[in-house]
């Protein structure tokens, strides 16, 4: 797992657009706060229990296809939510912001 600050993010959505970019915060905060286009939302975890989601993982894997090697970046709020979520991810390429 690699962390990146917001400028090489942004490069990297750049230079590979076939990176699959995952906003894991609440579905409340991704739909009222916004979030950045092109990202999907995956929650963590969420209301009203904030448990972490079991089924974080799979859902990614769904959105990531059959490309095994592609490259997926994680963002959230303050980084915890996303860097507890890359831990979690057992394939390649994972980033977080």
């Amino acid at each position: 797992m690699e962390h990146l600050i917001p400028a090489d993010a942004q490069k990297l959505l750049q230079q590979s657009p076939e990176t699959l970019f995952i906003d894991c915060r609440s579905e409340m905060e991704y739909l009222f706060v916004g979030h950045p286009k092109g990202a999907h939302n995956v929650p963590w975890n969420d209301g009203p229990d904030w448990e972490v989601n079991p089924h974080f993982v799979q859902v990614v894997k769904k959105l990531a296809g059959h490309v095994s090697a592609r490259p997926v970046l994680l963002i959230c709020r303050s980084g915890n939510r996303s860097t507890a979520a890359g831990r979690a991810w057992k394939g390649p390429a994972f980033r977080t912001l």
